[in-house]
């Protein structure tokens, strides 16, 4: 990480009738400036209530560690072009609508919010913006609304790892045409519904591992044939889908390891898929065997996990997820994060 470590500032608050918050407190920030010179990495600390660039530091904004409950478009004043603007673990609940569209055009790479208690992105919130990745990962976001993510055309990543979303909401992605890698795992999805992934334009990798899914429909529905998907389902609860689902379909990656599957090799049919990804102890010897007898029928790499007990050796194997353990650490950053949280949200009131 760029910044240095740092101790949590609660640092006083101040009305200014010139802001227009919704609750109109405008908190007093600490955040860094960075940049790469010939002399090295230039470092420079700012204590504001208005978010902006100064000169020779063009590089990265960091605002780490603060209570900034309501990010208001008034709080940011980006005058020219930065690379990468990063909250991470400042206790943002709320993003004006339009924030993201007007003051922040100027960043080119990267857009974080990390860690926050954020749990809806409205409509508009990131809309016309140049940056190449989005990366709203381990917050409490629950909800995406129509059009949250619209006309980015340079948009490469958009990372919601590690949220509450239980429904994925195609129609909060529209006009992102080189969108080429989405991160969804660790959420609470329960159900792919139909066209979920008809926003996809173009050949993409699509995690979905760690959810809770365990209804399938038939979600690409409307993407085009054309594309090549690399698609992590690992980890869920899935027994079977509809073969018409991924017929005529090619797959770079099909990651369906850790899925108690039935009669898989049989919805296959013939399905382009350069790798595929099953775990034995889900699998019957009969349904294992299907699924060997299936990839080497169609010049498929295949990679199986904890098959030592049916005697099946087919291409290695990979290391075993665990969701579980992975959902365990996650509570625990957040029952010391919120701890923290509450402790200086009775402070500051």
């Amino acid at each position: 990480m760029l910044w240095k470590t740092s101790t949590f500032l609660l640092l006083l608050t101040f009305l200014d009738e010139n802001l227009a918050c919704p609750y109109r407190e405008v908190p007093v920030l600490e955040y860094q400036l960075f940049n790469y010179s010939r002399e090295g990495l230039l470092q420079k600390t700012v204590v504001t209530n208005i978010i902006k660039v100064l000169d020779n530091y063009e590089e990265s904004i960091y605002v780490v560690n603060q209570f900034l409950p309501e990010l208001c478009c008034e709080m940011l004043n980006l005058t020219r072009e930065i690379q990468e603007i990063v909250f991470h673990s400042s206790s943002v609940q709320y993003i004006e609508e339009a924030c993201f569209s007007a003051s922040i055009q100027y960043v080119t790479k990267n857009v974080e919010f990390k860690s926050n208690p954020l749990t809806i992105i409205k409509r508009g919130t990131f809309t016309n913006l140049k940056i190449e990745q989005l990366v709203l990962t381990n917050n409490l976001i629950e909800t995406l609304e129509d059009g949250a993510f619209l006309n980015m055309t340079k948009l490469r990543l958009i990372a919601l790892s590690r949220n509450r979303l239980q429904v994925l909401n195609s129609r909060a992605f529209s006009a992102l045409p080189k969108l080429e890698d989405l991160e969804l795992h660790q959420n609470r999805i329960k159900h792919l519904q139909h066209g979920a992934l008809s926003f996809l334009s173009k050949s993409a990798s699509v995690s979905l591992t760690c959810n809770n899914i365990f209804q399938i429909g038939n979600f690409l529905e409307g993407t085009p044939l054309k594309i090549k998907l690399n698609l992590d389902l690992d980890g869920n609860e899935i027994t079977t889908f509809s073969g018409n689902i991924v017929e005529n379909r090619t797959f770079g990656t099909l990651n369906l390891a850790y899925n108690p599957l039935i009669n898989i090799s049989a919805v296959l049919g013939s399905t382009k898929i350069e790798r595929l990804e099953f775990s034995c102890e889900y699998l019957r010897l009969k349904e294992a065997q299907g699924v060997v007898n299936w990839a080497k029928g169609h010049n498929t790499l295949l990679y199986l996990d904890g098959c030592s007990q049916y005697n099946i050796s087919f291409d290695g194997g990979h290391q075993p997820i665990s969701c579980t353990a992975a959902r365990d650490a996650l509570i625990y950053s957040y029952l010391f994060y919120l701890n923290i949280f509450g402790i200086v949200n009775q402070i500051y009131h």
